[in-house]
C-alpha cells in the first residue's frame, strides 16, 4: 500500500489523475475503519459480517444527481477514507526530498510486514487464480526481502489480517490493495532516478521499486474480476476485505518509531 513528492504527495503513490487505483483503496464514509483490535482478529467472522455490513450500509451506486450506471469493482473499490490517506500521506510527505533515507526505510519496513501477511492469503487461491490469472502477478515479498536485508532493516512486529476465511470477492479487495499499490511505486521508482538517489543515499536497495516498475496486468486483472464479483453483497466483501487491508497498512505504520510524531498512533 504511495506518496508523491513535492508536486503531489500520496502513499504508494503519486498523480490520482493518473493512478487513483494506486491509492490504498478508498471506502465510503461510514466504512472508514480503525486500526485492527485484539478482539477482531479473535473473531474473524463477526468482523467480517460487521465490515460487510458497513460496506453494504455505504451506496454503491452514483449519486441521485447523476446518470444511473453501473460502477466496476475497481470504482468501488476506490471509493475513501480521506483521514487515513492524509494522515499516511502525511507520513511519507517528502520521503525523496530528504538528506537521510530514513523514510525511505519505513515505507519498505510497512510493505514488507503487510505482503508477508497479504500474499500468502493470494499464493493458493484458485479461485483467484482462475479469474485473475495467476502469471499476470508477481509477489513482490522475495524482493521486500533483499531489501531488507541489504539495508539491515528490522522486521516489524507481526500483526494479523483479521479475515480468515478468504472467498474471491475477499481475494479480489486484497489484490486490490497489493497490485494497485505498485502503480505508485512505480512513480516513485522514476523520482528516484530522476534525483539520483542511489547516488545521493549510496545504502539504499531498490528491488522492490524495481520490480514494481515493470508493467503488469493490474488494470486487466480487475475488469476480469469485476465481470466476476457482480452481486452487492460480493462487491461489499471485496470493499470490507481491501478496507482491513488498508487498515493493515496503516497498523504497520502505527508500530514504526517516528509514527507518534507523524499524527499516526495505534487505538
Amino acid at each position: 500500500m504511495s506518496l508523491r513528492s513535492n508536486h503531489s504527495h500520496n502513499l504508494i503513490l503519486p498523480n490520482p489523475d493518473v493512478v487513483h487505483a494506486c491509492r490504498f483503496p478508498a471506502l465510503p464514509r461510514r466504512t472508514r475503519t480503525r486500526l485492527v483490535r485484539k478482539d477482531d482478529c479473535n473473531s474473524p467472522e463477526r468482523f467480517r459480517t460487521d465490515m460487510t455490513n458497513h460496506a453494504l450500509a455505504g451506496s454503491l451506486d452514483p449519486p441521485s444527481n447523476e446518470q444511473p450506471t453501473i460502477r466496476s469493482l475497481r470504482q468501488i473499490l476506490r471509493m475513501g477514507p480521506s483521514q487515513q490517506h492524509a494522515r499516511l500521506d502525511r507520513f511519507f510527505d517528502g520521503m525523496t526530498e530528504t538528506d537521510r533515507p530514513d523514510l525511505y526505510h519505513c515505507f519498505i519496513q510497512m510493505n514488507h510486514r503487510c505482503h508477508a501477511v497479504l500474499e500468502p492469503l493470494l499464493a493458493d487461491h484458485r479461485a483467484f487464480a482462475a479469474v485473475a490469472g495467476a502469471n499476470r502477478r508477481k509477489d513482490l515479498l522475495r524482493e521486500l526481502d533483499v531489501d531488507m536485508r541489504r539495508m539491515a532493516l528490522s522486521p516489524l512486529e507481526a500483526i494479523a489480517y483479521p479475515l480468515r476465511q478468504i472467498g474471491l470477492p475477499e481475494a479480489a479487495g486484497i489484490a486490490y490493495v497489493l497490485d494497485g499499490s505498485r502503480l505508485g511505486a512505480r512513480f516513485i521508482h522514476r523520482d528516484f532516478m530522476a534525483r539520483d538517489l542511489a547516488r545521493e543515499w549510496p545504502d539504499i536497495s531498490t528491488a522492490y521499486l524495481e520490480a514494481a516498475a515493470i508493467a503488469d496486468g493490474f488494470r486487466e486483472q480487475m475488469v476480469d474480476l469485476s465481470a466476476t464479483i457482480v452481486s452487492t453483497r460480493h462487491r461489499a466483501r471485496a470493499l470490507a476485505a481491501a478496507s482491513a487491508a488498508f487498515t493493515l497498512f496503516e497498523t504497520a505504520i502505527a508500530v514504526l518509531p517516528s509514527a507518534s510524531r507523524q499524527g499516526i498512533v495505534a487505538s
